[in-house]
């Protein structure tokens, strides 16, 4: 893995130069036929519209999925409430929105949009309140985490002391967890996060041996009102080089072949809505994200924000000219 990423970043050297020409070519365009495969039709089919909450496989970035297991992944959360109103959110691409029980009108809430909202500030509370709990269970990254990244993904540099592991309990698998959050660098190349500034957590359900992801239906869950905010793993290097990931792991592997620091997203959606928290002064930014459309939307959603501040950009994800284009 990690000489697949050096690899890539090298090739990226000979293609930064096209990253301005592309940022603006397929967010209207593609979101309005992507956006109507998510209706209320396709809702009330999933769930019979019966009250409560639901995990279906997003029509959305689903079918962009190489394999059939990721195709049909449970990664779309929709909450039915009583009188029809109806909440929607996938962990995986971040899409959102809601249906107004009046006349099943549909309200779509557009990606990276913080001016809308659908959930109340006590919800919000109540959420960072639980995420502050996780993180407050976990305990320094064992033997678990070690052995998942180490040999299920191939990691073979130091691991980050922002990653922690969260013990299994009451039938709960135990976890990688990250915390979404301005942390701060305490000593020389290594983050430690203030329990205040913890707005969110990232879990990767793990088997109880780290041999592998724990095989549920949704073994990644975000935990809190966090979007935003990175998962602080490495500090920039004294380049002032950062690395802003779409994932944890190729995250991680792109920072053992590079030695620049990392931030990570949580999901390709979440991509274009860390350009505020970078500081000024970062000269160099590089974007890991996924090869799929939902990967190289959000790095160009972040591309463009970051040369608007004039903050140079180099992406791992392939420029497709002619989906660019379309």
């Amino acid at each position: 893995m990690a000489s697949t990423i050096r690899r890539t970043l090298a090739n990226c050297l000979n293609t930064a130069s096209q990253i301005p020409t592309i940022l603006a070519a397929t967010f209207s365009q593609r979101e309005g036929a992507m956006s109507e495969a998510l209706s209320l039709q396709f809702i009330e089919h999933a769930t019979a519209m019966q009250t409560g909450a639901h995990d279906v496989a997003c029509p959305l970035c689903g079918p962009d999925r190489k394999s059939t297991h990721n195709r049909v992944r449970r990664v779309l959360r929709v909450f039915i409430k009583p009188d029809g109103f109806v909440t929607y959110t996938c962990a995986r691409c971040g899409a959102d929105g809601y249906f107004l029980p009046d006349g099943k009108r549909e309200v779509r809430k557009p990606h990276n949009s913080p001016s809308m909202s659908i959930v109340t500030p006590d919800h919000d509370a109540k959420q960072r309140k639980k995420a502050r709990f996780l993180w407050s269970r976990s305990v320094p990254a064992e033997a678990t985490v070690m052995r998942y990244l180490q040999q299920s993904r191939g990691y073979g540099g130091e691991i980050p002391s922002t990653i922690r592991f969260l013990p299994g309990r009451y039938g709960h698998h135990p976890a990688m967890i990250t915390a979404f959050g301005m942390a701060e660098e305490v000593e020389c190349g290594r983050y430690e996060i203030p329990p205040g500034n913890v707005q969110g957590v990232h879990l990767t359900l793990l088997k109880e041996d780290g041999s592998g992801k724990a095989g549920t239906d949704r073994d990644k869950l975000m935990v809190g009102p966090s979007k935003g905010f990175p998962i602080m793993l490495a500090p920039p290097n004294d380049g002032q080089g950062l690395i802003l990931s779409e994932g944890i792991e190729n995250g991680l592997s792109a920072h053992e072949a590079t030695g620049l620091g990392l931030w990570v997203a949580g999901s390709a959606g979440r991509l274009g809505s860390l350009a505020a928290s970078v500081p000024s002064f970062i000269e160099s930014v590089t974007i890991v994200a996924d090869d799929d459309p939902s990967g190289r939307k959000g790095a160009r959603a972040l591309a463009f924000a970051l040369t608007a501040r004039n903050i140079e950009v180099l992406s791992t994800a392939p420029i497709d000219e002619e989906e660019a284009a379309a």
